[in-house]
C-alpha cells in the first residue's frame, strides 16, 4: 500500500449534519428490515465505548453501512467512502454531506489520515472496511489493506472488530460485536512488513468472530 500526500486538497468537510440526521431518523421505518440483531461476545458490554473509535468490519453488501448506522445508532459514525461514489454531483453532495470520508482504494494518501484524525479528535467513530471493497465471497475475508492500522497508530486509537452476516433464510442480519483492540505502537513507526503483519493479526481477529457467528447461527457447521 502507497502512503501519498493528496495530489489536490480536498474541499473543506460539510459541518452541517442536517442530511446525515434526516437518514437516520428517517430510516425508523424500514428498520425492522436493516436492523441487525447485535450481539456481544462481551456479555457485560450493552453499547459499543464512548469517545474515539475505529470500527472495523467484513464487507459483503452496501447494506452493511445501513447495517452499522442501525445498530449504532447512538453513535455518529463516519465512514470511509471510495471516491467511485463521489464521481456524480449527486453522489458527492450525498456522501459529503453524510459526512463519508472520501480514500481512494489504491492508494491511501495523508489527507484520509488526517480527515479520519480530525474526526476521532472529536470523539467520534470511524468505521472502515479494510477488505477494501464488497466482497462476494462471505466464506472467505479478503486480505486487508493496512490503512486502518496507520490510522490507529497514529492516532492512539482502538479498534472495534465487528462481523456481519445474514442467516441463510433469516431477514435480518446479525452483527458481532468482539472485544476493542490496542494496537498502541512504541518506538519509531512501523515498516511496511510491520504493518503488513498488523494487517494480517487483524483479519485473523475477524475470522475469529466469523467462526462465533458459525456456532451460533450457521447449521451448515
Amino acid at each position: 500500500m502507497n502512503l501519498e500526500k493528496a495530489s489536490k486538497p480536498e474541499k473543506r468537510p460539510v459541518r452541517n449534519y442536517f442530511l446525515y440526521y434526516f437518514v437516520k431518523v428517517t430510516g425508523i421505518f424500514p428498520a425492522p428490515f436493516l436492523a441487525p440483531r447485535v450481539v456481544f461476545i462481551n456479555k457485560s458490554m450493552k453499547r459499543i465505548p464512548k469517545g474515539k473509535l475505529l470500527i472495523m468490519s467484513n464487507h459483503t453488501s452496501f447494506l452493511d453501512v445501513a447495517a452499522i448506522l442501525c445498530a449504532f445508532w447512538y453513535r455518529q459514525v463516519h465512514f470511509l467512502a471510495a471516491s467511485e461514489l463521489f464521481e456524480t454531483k449527486l453522489g458527492n453532495f450525498f456522501f459529503r454531506n453524510m459526512h463519508c470520508i472520501k480514500v481512494d482504494r489504491q492508494n491511501l494518501n495523508m489527507s484520509v489520515i488526517r480527515q479520519a484524525g480530525e474526526v476521532l479528535k472529536r470523539e467520534k467513530p470511524v468505521a472502515v472496511f479494510p477488505e477494501g471493497h464488497i466482497n462476494e465471497n462471505a466464506d472467505q475475508l479478503a486480505d486487508f489493506k493496512s490503512g486502518i492500522s496507520i490510522m490507529a497508530i497514529m492516532n492512539r486509537c482502538p479498534i472495534l472488530p465487528i462481523y456481519i452476516r445474514k442467516p441463510e433464510g433469516k431477514k435480518r442480519k446479525i452483527l458481532i460485536v468482539g472485544e476493542p483492540l490496542d494496537l498502541e505502537y512504541r518506538g519509531k513507526f512501523p515498516s511496511v512488513n510491520e504493518l503488513e503483519e498488523i494487517s494480517a493479526n487483524l483479519r485473523e481477529k475477524e475470522i475469529e468472530l466469523e467462526k462465533y457467528y458459525k456456532e451460533l447461527y450457521d447449521d451448515r457447521i
